[in-house]
């Protein structure tokens, strides 16, 4: 098992024997999206809708977050924290302040960056458990059309050759699979293991909840995709090779394998501009918003409350794009709701 092993939920079944008391317990996890500002434009970006609506684009985090929320995390049972985006988040100024105060509370800590700022924060390393690079290329010329940047590649491998040095973070090359990147997929694996990644982790691009935007993987560019695959998997024994492709049918496209959503219980995102959202992948979304966090007894108060349980039931899984948390939600209907296992027979 991998730390993208979605099995892990099941370490976690104590949380879920709470919630089918109609209970719902503080997050396990949160996501801090400290920024809407990115030096990246990513085709595939599932947080546009937020980076260039002119009331939400230069959003971030008010400065008191700094010293006040790892507080309010580990008081209210947060075990651990992504920091992502939104934006980019090592753009937000305070942000190394934060994950020192996050370690300092006891809170695990990941962080997921287009690494194109990351040696400028440098410092900051030793304070994580895992580093998450978005670099989706194995060569400059599919990063500079795809990403839209300032033709950052190079620099982006040279920061993720400098993080690997720290021998006590775990470094993953992430890499969304695009029609456009595919060739390149075999190299990036390569260059990953030469630079000393941990892990290298593929998944393809998904639709965003606003625009049900699809990417179209035709029969040749998934075969391609999948032997790229394969190719590491067998020739790299340097590193190891993550497909993350559980969540999609032969076709990349997303399948739904559960009938409601359980995971709007199990953590919660909070953005840049000040909403508590519900879904990582529903971002910006009114609907799966459960309150501001300006007040943090307010988010407190309301966690777990009827209007969370409303939302929660309010859910229709088939209108949502790509879900993170798919086989938590698979697992939870198996084994609380159905036993589909007979869990107690082991």
């Amino acid at each position: 098992m991998n730390p993208f092993s979605p099995e892990k939920v099941l370490y976690n079944m104590h949380y879920w024997e709470v919630m089918e008391r109609m209970e719902i317990p503080p997050p396990l996890c949160v996501q801090l999206s400290p920024t809407n500002l990115c030096n990246l434009d990513c085709v595939w970006c599932m947080a546009e809708k937020q980076r260039t609506d002119p009331e939400t684009a230069t959003a971030r985090f008010p400065e008191w977050a700094v010293d006040e929320l790892p507080g309010f995390l580990s008081d209210w049972g947060v075990g651990a924290v992504y920091i992502t985006g939104g934006g980019e988040p090592l753009m937000w100024r305070p942000v190394d302040d934060l994950i020192r105060n996050l370690r300092k509370a006891d809170i695990q800590i990941g962080l997921y960056t287009n690494g194109v700022l990351l040696n400028h924060h440098k410092h900051i390393l030793p304070s994580l458990d895992w580093l998450g690079v978005s670099v989706d290329a194995g060569n400059a010329e599919d990063y500079d059309a795809l990403k839209g940047g300032g033709h950052d590649f190079e620099r982006v491998v040279e920061n993720i050759r400098m993080a690997c040095l720290d021998e006590g973070l775990e470094v993953t090359w992430k890499f969304v699979m695009y029609p456009g990147n595919l060739k390149g997929m075999f190299r990036a694996a390569e260059l990953a293991e030469a630079i000393g990644c941990k892990y290298i982790h593929f998944r393809p691009a998904a639709p965003r909840w606003w625009d049900n935007k699809k990417t179209q993987f035709t029969k040749a560019a998934v075969r391609m995709a999948m032997e790229n695959l394969a190719k590491a998997h067998k020739l790299l024994d340097g590193i190891k090779v993550i497909g993350g492709t559980g969540k999609y049918n032969q076709h990349f496209e997303v399948e739904h394998p559960f009938k409601t959503c359980h995971a709007v219980g199990m953590w919660a995102t909070f953005e840049a501009d000040g909403t508590l959202q519900l879904c990582c992948d529903h971002k910006n979304n009114p609907a799966l918003t459960l309150c501001r966090w300006d007040d943090l007894s307010e988010v407190a108060a309301l966690w777990g409350g009827l209007k969370h349980q409303e939302i929660m039931a309010s859910i229709d899984v088939s209108k949502c794009p790509k879900c993170t948390q798919s086989k938590a939600n698979e697992l939870y209907e198996q084994f609380c709701m159905r036993d589909e296992t007979w869990k107690f027979f082991i």
